[in-house]
């Protein structure tokens, strides 16, 4: 019994740095909230903290660039790192050389699109049934449906088949920000078109044959689109208000 006390005072005496010099059980309780601790979510140092099997630091891989090569893409299966190139203004994607080219294009108005395709299966790959996307027009409200799914970049819900129908053709309108027209207190001018509605999608623009000074009065005006209702919408300028004519282009997409 004596060297069981004997062991146990031991125990009791050890201090460690930062630990409480009370008992082992205090010693260990604080020990445990440290460890658990140890890497805390949005605390800086935490990737100087976290260390692989080969002994080094999730830092240190940082600072050495092994994430940053076509040899990591090969262990993150389809994923890509997408860039723009500063020689030519280009998006593009890097991966494996062993990887499909990415479903990704850019059209000619400077929109990303992501393809569907029937692309193979590969080996091994585990598939998920997430649903039928392609229905056909008219299953309005069904299981797949397009008509149930809503395309809505622009606050204004429209099923697939509408926004395509809407977006295919657009309808233009000429109209000019006259100088005088801005209100001097708001910094808003109201434009007049039979094409604008309440609820339609539509951007503004300057005209094709606009000048350079006409263009940088437009982009110093920062002007954007605060109100809309039928025959007419409201253009409100956040930076400064224009002091010449300005000549625009209202493309209306439905």
């Amino acid at each position: 019994m004596a060297n069981f006390y004997a062991v146990l005072n031991t125990l009791n005496s050890i201090v460690l740095q930062d630990m409480p010099a009370d008992d082992l059980v205090s010693v260990l309780q604080t020990l445990s909230t440290k460890i658990n601790n140890a890497v805390t979510k949005n605390e800086q140092g935490n990737a100087a903290q976290i260390k692989f099997d080969d002994g080094e630091t999730m830092q240190q891989k940082l600072d050495g660039g092994e994430f940053n090569g076509v040899d990591a893409f090969s262990v993150m299966n389809h994923m890509y790192k997408l860039f723009v190139d500063s020689a030519d203004g280009h998006l593009k994607a890097c991966l494996p050389s062993d990887e499909m080219a990415p479903p990704l294009s850019i059209d000619e108005r400077g929109h990303l699109i992501y393809t569907i395709s029937d692309e193979v299966i590969p080996t091994g790959a585990v598939v998920y049934d997430l649903g039928n996307v392609r229905g056909e027009k008219g299953e309005t409200g069904a299981a797949g449906g397009m008509q149930a799914s809503v395309y809505d970049p622009h606050e204004h819900k429209k099923d697939i088949f509408a926004a395509i129908a809407d977006t295919a053709t657009p309808k233009e309108a000429r109209l000019t920000a006259v100088a005088g027209s801005w209100n001097s207190d708001t910094k808003i001018i109201k434009l007049l078109s039979s094409l604008i509605t309440n609820a339609n999608h539509f951007d503004v623009d300057t005209a094709y044959d606009v000048t350079v000074d006409e263009q940088e009065a437009w982009v110093a005006a920062k002007a954007k689109v605060v109100a809309q209702e039928n025959g007419s919408f409201d253009l409100k300028a956040f930076g400064a208000v224009p002091t010449m004519d300005i000549p625009l282009t209202v493309r209306v997409y439905g």
